[in-house]
């Protein structure tokens, strides 16, 4: 079994950040039509909340067309937010990079089994004020191939967490953004996500997404 986890430990400045693009600016006015309706592969998920299912559409769009995300929803964002990262922040510098190298990637499907796992483990966490990847092993102890986790504290709004893990402030490998783009060799197999945004006793709120290659 091949194993990409993360777990981002730090919230700083994040936590006073109010993101103006999450709600103002509707990907409907950036992308066309026609590739929201490629990357929203869990509309029609019932089990997903609203927001679960918008990060996986965003996670979709980066992946379909990196650029376009970069400069029409990563620098807007940065200008809209006072977090203390700018286009010269070095972690900005490589996230806008590695976004640029991106065109086609394909589509991660919502699989329930995932979501099952993300979601035990998040409300887990949440009740004991943890964080981490405790039962890692355990938990994917069924999928044979390649399967990741990111864990990301303090946020319950889609853009927040996905710019908390795509940014990946302290994590020299940058992992959550391997994860979410597909950026290594492990993190190219995935084809599917879960994801669960649950209450934290500490941090407000964690949302665990799940990755798994599954045939």
């Amino acid at each position: 079994m091949f194993i990409n986890r993360f777990c981002l430990l730090f919230v700083g400045l994040f936590q006073v950040l109010v993101c103006t693009l999450a709600r103002s600016q509707s990907v409907d006015s950036i992308y066309e039509s026609s590739i929201i309706k490629i990357a929203n592969t869990a509309v029609n998920e019932t089990y997903l909340t609203p927001y679960e299912k918008e990060i996986i559409l965003l996670i979709n769009l980066a992946r379909l067309d990196g650029k376009t995300f970069g400069d029409k929803i990563v620098i807007p964002y940065l200008k809209n937010n006072n977090e203390g990262f700018n286009e010269n922040s070095p972690e900005i510098i490589s996230l806008l990079k590695d976004l640029n190298s991106i065109k086609n990637q394909a589509c991660l499907l919502p699989q329930r089994t995932l979501f099952e796992i993300a979601n035990t483990h998040a409300s887990r966490m949440g009740k004991l004020g943890k964080i981490g990847h405790d039962g890692y092993q355990k938990r994917f102890k069924n999928f044979k191939g390649a399967t990741g986790e990111n864990c990301s504290y303090g946020f319950n709004e889609p853009l927040l967490i996905l710019m908390q893990l795509l940014i990946d402030k302290d994590v020299p490998n940058r992992g959550h953004r391997k994860n979410i783009l597909g950026l290594d060799a492990t993190s190219k197999q995935f084809t599917h996500i879960g994801i669960a945004i649950k209450p934290h006793k500490v941090w407000s709120y964690n949302c665990v997404m799940d990755f798994a290659k599954i045939d």
